[in-house]
Formats: structure tokens, C-alpha cells, sequence
């Protein structure tokens, strides 16, 4: 079980507290708890005082062109859209959580303090994002709230969102709540809209952020490889008995001749499949050497000659990649294999005439294990 991360509700922001307020906080659904139909509140609102009404507006006036589009474009889309994500984003709770977890469980498994300042720019930018796209929007809601109340003045009483309602809303105290209660609805529907891209954000910017570590990472293992040659080449400079540099000759012939088999064993089923394809064509017509989709015609010459040979090409190079790193780590254990025998007949032969020297080769012993362990 995971212990909570301060750095991952670091990163989420203010949405931590908006889509608990709306009741889309990833967690686990079940019907027996009560903050699990928490959401259904901001569905009323958004369906009862804005999108449907605004439909049966739209319907309405459909002849009226500039009112069809000020209804699409000030809140039935968005409405729509947000109350389709609030759905979404509350029946996959339990895999958002996960989604969590993970990131939790990212931030435990930082190895140096360069890793966790980059990951915290990133969470800081998430959480900057996050709070700044949600107080614009309620920003939006504010100004547009008292743009209508001011014009009120001149053009008499006028609803939040131009709406249908099957009663009569232009009197006290029926106006005053169904305005009210078409702000709230506004207010859910942004905040829907706006949290669930900043929380996709917020997960792509730390997706990005574990794909940068994992390129540090590579560039440092390519150097890690180069100091493992190193050191084998340092193995052999300190053979002394003919046992031991007969024994390792017979792990490094062992490996090279695992490497040219396997090798050799993949170019040939490359060369086989390729023979097999282009006999298939004498009945069955022109054949890429996969079969691919390509965005433009690929079976008129010289295109087509050009894609089998890419295809070609293509599965050599990763036929080459896949084995050459298998076996290239298969000689080095083999190498290991070697000197590990290696300490074992110094271990056996540890028979010396004086007590300093004895303790020197066995010094020397326990640090050649230990720097065949790491």
C-alpha cells in the first residue's frame, strides 16, 4: 500500500479542490457511499438551467441565425461537452487512482536530487496552469454575470443564458433563482471543463518529465557500457596462471559463437521469409514484405520495389538490435561467469608463506567480489 505523496497533490492545484467540490476526484465508485453520486448535482444543474434548456431555445429560434450561433458558442456546446467529461472522468475513478499511484510511487523512486528539481518545475508548472485556467473562468463568469445584470438597465430582465422554460421566469422571486441557478450551473460546467484538461495536462507533463529521466538514463548507461568494456580489458591485462586465461578464452569463444549463430539464424529466416514473399507473388500478385498500410499508392514501380526493400532494411536493423543487445549482455555475464571462477581458484591456491601476504590476496579476493557484485 502506497503512502501518500505531498509532491503529487503539489502538482494537481487547485484541481485537487475543484473536482472533489464537483465530486470527479479519481477514487473508487461504489453505491453504498455517498460522495459517489456527489456529481449528480452538477449534472442537474448543468442539464435542468443550461444545456437543455438552451436546446429548446436553439430549437426555437433555429430560423434566427446570430441567435443559433451566440447559443452554441456561450454555453450548449460547452455545456454539453463538460457534462460528457464530468460522466467519463467519474465512471474511470478507479483508473485515474491508479494513475495516481504510479505517480506516486514515480516520486518515491527518484535517485538524485537533479531528478526531483526538473520534476518539481514540472509539477510547479502543472499547478500554475491549473490554478490560473480555473480563475479565468470564473473571472469570465463574474464579468459576463454583471455585463447582463448592467444590461438589465435598458433591456429589462434578462436570464443568465437566453433559455426556454416551461414557467414563467421573469417574476419575483422566479427570476432571481433561475438566474442564480444558471450561474451555478455555468460554474460546474467550467469547472468540469477546465479540470479535467488541466488533470490530462498535469499527467502528460509527468509522462514527459519520467521519458526526459529515462534519456538521462540512457546517456548514462552508454557511458556505463564503455566503463564495462574498460574493465574487461583490465581482466585480461591481470591473467597470470594459464588456467585462468584458458578458462576465459572458453567463455569468449563460447560468446562469440553464440553471437554468430544467433545472428546467422536471423538474417536466414529474413532471407527465407523474403524468398517466400516474392514466390507468393507469382500467384497472389504484388506483396510488401509486411503487410502495411502506406498513405499513398505503393503497388505501381518503382514505389513498390523501393517499400519492400525499405521493409527489408528495416527488419534487418531491428533483427541486428534485438539480438546483437541480448547477446552482447549474455558476454558479459558469460565474462562475470569467468572471473567469478577466476576467484574461486585463487580462493582454492590461497596458501602463502607469510601472514601479509596471505592477507593481501585475500583483501584482493573480497575486492574483485565486491566489484563483480556491483
Amino acid at each position: 500500500m502506497l503512502t501518500k505523496v505531498w509532491q503529487v497533490e503539489y502538482a494537481c492545484g487547485w484541481n485537487l479542490y475543484t473536482m472533489k467540490f464537483i465530486g470527479i476526484w479519481p477514487e473508487e465508485r461504489s453505491f453504498d457511499r455517498i460522495s459517489s453520486y456527489k456529481v449528480l448535482i452538477g449534472i442537474a444543474f448543468i442539464i435542468l438551467f443550461c444545456t437543455l434548456p438552451q436546446s429548446i431555445m436553439l430549437c426555437l429560434d433555429r430560423d434566427d441565425f446570430d441567435m443559433v450561433m451566440e447559443n452554441l458558442s456561450v454555453d450548449n456546446m460547452n455545456g454539453t461537452i463538460a457534462f460528457i467529461k464530468m460522466i467519463c472522468f467519474w465512471s474511470s475513478g478507479g483508473q485515474m487512482k491508479d494513475l495516481l499511484s504510479a505517480m506516486e510511487k514515480d516520486w518515491k523512486e527518484i535517485p538524485t536530487k537533479e531528478d526531483e528539481k526538473k520534476m518539481m518545475k514540472q509539477a510547479k508548472f502543472s499547478r500554475i496552469l491549473a490554478t490560473r485556467a480555473t480563475f479565468i473562468c470564473y473571472a469570465l463568469i463574474a464579468v459576463y454575470a454583471v455585463k447582463r445584470c448592467l444590461s438589465m438597465r435598458t433591456d429589462g430582465r434578462l436570464l443568465f443564458l437566453s433559455s426556454y422554460f416551461p414557467y414563467e421566469t421573469m417574476t419575483s422571486p422566479i427570476f432571481e433563482l433561475t438566474f442564480i441557478c444558471q450561474v451555478i450551473g455555468s460554474v460546474y460546467y467550467t469547472t468540469a471543463y477546465t479540470t479535467v484538461d488541466t488533470f490530462l495536462a498535469m499527467l502528460i507533463l509527468h509522462v514527459c518529465e519520467q521519458l526526459s529521466r529515462l534519456q538521462n538514463e540512457l546517456i548514462d548507461l552508454n557511458s556505463k557500457i564503455k566503463d564495462l568494456l574498460t574493465a574487461m580489458e583490465k581482466d585480461w591485462e591481470e591473467v597470470i596462471r594459464m588456467e585462468d586465461k584458458d578458462k576465459m578464452m572458453k567463455y569468449a569463444k563460447y560468446s562469440r559463437i553464440l553471437s554468430t549463430k544467433v545472428n546467422a539464424f536471423c538474417y536466414s529466416l529474413i532471407a527465407i521469409y523474403a524468398t517466400t514473399r516474392c514466390l507468393s507473388m507469382r500467384t497472389e500478385g504484388r506483396l510488401y514484405f509486411f503487410p502495411s498500410y502506406f498513405p499513398f499508392e505503393t503497388m505501381t514501380s518503382p514505389l513498390f520495389e523501393f517499400k519492400f526493400v525499405g521493409q527489408t532494411i528495416g527488419a534487418i536493423y531491428y533483427s541486428v538490435t534485438y539480438t546483437a543487445v541480448d547477446t552482447f549482455l549474455a558476454m558479459l555475464i558469460l565474462h562475470v561467469c569467468g572471473q567469478l571462477s577466476r576467484l574461486r581458484n585463487d580462493l582454492i591456491h590461497l596458501n602463502t608463506d607469510t601472514r601479509k601476504n596471505f592477507q593481501m590476496q585475500l583483501n584482493y579476493i573480497v575486492e574483485r567480489h565486491n566489484h563483480l557484485n556491483r
